[in-house]
């Protein structure tokens, strides 16, 4: 274990190191993860624990690794399907308010103009849209 902590990422070496100190004084494995139950879950120590009293820790511990290695790519597909279709909408929820609000623009530039005001008059009166820059000779800006 010694020549592996290198290679750790350096948060979970303390938690490593206490738990190799832990079971060469002579506490079982289920034991020493526990200590450190915010690392290892229930069903990893339970396993533990039922591999030790049962003599085949080394193949819990493979059904163990199994099992999380299947878990976090199952977690990972997931993911990956849920985003994608909420990337999707939040484009399209985008590009609906940006449409919605060309709009907008287009019916209140229509509205100045049928009622004969001058172009460059501000419609909102609050300066945000500028429709003395804009054709508006007819309904759909000079289209």
């Amino acid at each position: 274990m010694d020549c592996s902590l290198p290679q750790v990422r350096s948060g979970l070496q303390a938690p490593l190191v206490a738990l190799r100190d832990r079971v060469s004084t002579g506490e079982s494995l289920a034991t020493a993860m526990q200590q450190e139950s915010w690392l290892f879950d229930d069903l990893m120590i339970g396993m533990v624990r039922v591999g030790e009293h049962a003599g085949n820790l080394e193949a819990v511990l493979d059904q163990v690794s199994t099992f999380r290695e299947n878990s976090s790519q199952l977690r990972d597909r997931v993911l990956s399907a849920v985003m994608y279709p909420a990337i999707v909408l939040c484009v399209s929820i985008v590009v609906s308010l940006f449409l919605k609000w060309l709009e907008c623009a287009d019916v209140r530039a229509c509205v100045v103009h049928e009622r004969g005001h001058g172009v460059t008059e501000d419609v909102t009166g609050s300066g945000l849209f500028n429709v003395g820059a804009l054709d508006v000779s007819s309904p759909v800006f000079g289209q």
